[in-house]
């Protein structure tokens, strides 16, 4: 008891004399206050970006790739969300260390803290995708030109760029052969010559196509495809009609010959 007591003397002494000042309970509160905002923050960027994941997934050439076996594999690839997957698990892991830091959270496992955020922003990004919070994303990412569009466009971007090895888009105009396609990037003109494998039905104009297989300059050359409906790949739909308007424009020449 009286080591306690000396103790205390001593840092009363301190404090008295200058060498040891006080925080306020002010500062204290603020701190708390940041830190708390902090976590809000990150783990509804987090929610986002799995809304954003998902959003992805659900409306892109991404998954329709993998139908068509090995050859889909490579197209696939390029065309994953690695930045908007990357940023997610950065943002729960930052969710994580903010929340270790603060005054509680020394108190719980990381094993458990990690598990309830990812169930909080799982929940919360799955209740964004279900009320399309990520179309109107995708909206104002392409068509406002704000500072927020021009930040996070990087994010959906890969949705719509070149693949080496796979293509999707509205045919405009069917050839020998062939047909001239509209992508959310241009018109290319896809080779179906070298198909392995049937089309479902005879192609037409304002079809979608999705297809596999090798550059060649600015021919396509095609080694599988199948006719997709518009609702199969929205974002490539909403792309090509930015791009181009809703209605393909008539072309001369137009032949209804099936592959």
């Amino acid at each position: 008891m009286v080591e306690k007591n000396d103790v205390a003397n001593k840092v009363m002494e301190k404090i008295k004399g200058g060498s040891v000042k006080l925080r306020s309970k002010y500062v204290f509160i603020l701190e708390k206050l940041s830190a708390n905002g902090a976590l809000v923050l990150v783990v509804a960027l987090a929610a986002l970006f799995f809304c954003l994941v998902i959003f992805y997934l659900k409306t892109s050439d991404n998954l329709a790739y993998l139908s068509f076996g090995r050859r889909g594999f490579n197209p696939f690839m390029q065309s994953f969300p690695y930045l908007l997957c990357g940023a997610f698990v950065g943002l729960i892991g930052a969710g994580v260390y903010i929340f270790k830091k603060s005054a509680t959270g020394f108190q719980y496992p990381v094993k458990y803290v990690i598990t309830a955020l990812v169930v909080v922003v799982v929940a919360v990004g799955a209740l964004l995708a279900y009320i399309d919070v990520g179309e109107r994303f995708e909206r104002r990412v392409f068509e406002k030109r704000d500072f927020g569009g021009r930040m996070f466009r990087p994010f959906l971007r890969s949705g719509l760029d070149e693949r080496a090895g796979g293509i999707a888009g509205r045919v405009v105009q069917v050839r020998e052969g062939g047909a001239l396609i509209q992508t959310p990037r241009g018109e290319e003109t896809v080779d179906l010559t070298k198909l392995e494998n049937s089309l479902s039905e005879n192609l037409s104009d304002g079809m979608f196509i999705v297809a596999v297989g090798d550059r060649r300059g600015k021919l396509f050359l095609a080694r599988a495809a199948r006719i997709i409906t518009a609702d199969e790949m929205p974002m490539i739909g909403r792309g090509v009609n930015r791009r181009f308007g809703p209605i393909p424009s008539p072309r001369c020449g137009k032949s209804n010959l099936g592959f």
